[in-house]
């Protein structure tokens, strides 16, 4: 098996950037007047956010690693690089709810919101790099 770490590098690293954003985000909304209620109505494109994250990461690793993986490096490259945005999508949203809910209480979410987050972002990592293999046969025509 080879693992391209450039790959899961630079997948990672986008993903890292759209779990900061959509993080910071949803936290600064929270802190304006009417921050409930738009995160009440935006809770659904969180959650959908937390879920495609991950997945376009495990798709992105493939997407970078240079030639064709097979199966099992997609899952291992999605898996890391869908556990690394899941964990600092929790833990921006944990970090952002301690600064608004009290520091202990959110010291609490902050954990117990990054390791969700970060085994959500493995299993999730793990299916967009499963994903991506079977877009690369349908390219070729297999």
């Amino acid at each position: 098996m080879k693992l391209d770490m450039g790959s899961v590098l630079k997948a990672g690293g986008f993903a890292a950037v759209a779990a900061i954003l959509m993080g910071a985000i949803s936290g600064g909304i929270a802190m304006m007047p009417l921050g409930d209620f738009l995160n009440l109505v935006l809770a659904p494109f969180y959650c959908f956010g937390a879920l495609l994250i991950p997945i376009g990461a495990g798709m992105a690793y493939g997407y970078f690693a240079p030639g064709k993986e097979n199966l099992v490096e997609g899952i291992v490259g999605g898996v890391l690089t869908g556990g690394v945005a899941g964990l600092l999508y929790g833990l921006i949203n944990g970090t952002v709810t301690m600064f608004t809910a009290g520091v202990m209480d959110g010291l609490l979410i902050t954990v117990s919101t990054g390791c969700m987050f970060a085994l959500g972002g493995v299993f999730f990592g793990a299916i967009g790099g499963v994903i991506w293999p079977q877009i690369q046969n349908m390219v070729e025509g297999r």
